[in-house]
């Protein structure tokens, strides 16, 4: 049902959205020990109005992420929620804002 979902993606694109294609690495560490590398390929949707969705494998399950950006001058917000389906579904929502200095 999930790869139905990446077909659907990639063949009805809107106009007003563009898709792309990711890929994303995570290599874990535990204090200064190696712990473990992640690797996670997926495909997405950006709309005009910088809401973006994505999904797709990763090792030892599958991602999704949804989320919204917006840039002004100096300022810069970004909220998402970023979920992991591996044993157990593990999620987070992260918020970024930035005031740059000219």
């Amino acid at each position: 049902m999930r790869y139905v979902l990446l077909v659907f993606t990639l063949i009805s694109t809107p106009a007003l959205a563009q898709p792309y294609i990711e890929w994303k690495n995570e290599i874990k560490y535990v204090d200064s020990h190696y712990d473990k590398t992640i690797n996670y390929f997926r495909t997405g949707m950006k709309f005009e109005n910088n809401t973006y969705f994505e999904f797709g494998p990763m090792t030892d399950g599958e991602s999704f992420e949804t989320g919204y950006k917006w840039k002004d001058e100096n300022w810069k917000f970004k909220i998402k929620w970023e979920g992991k389906n591996t044993e157990a579904l593990k999620h987070k929502v992260e918020t970024e804002i930035r005031y740059t200095f000219n």
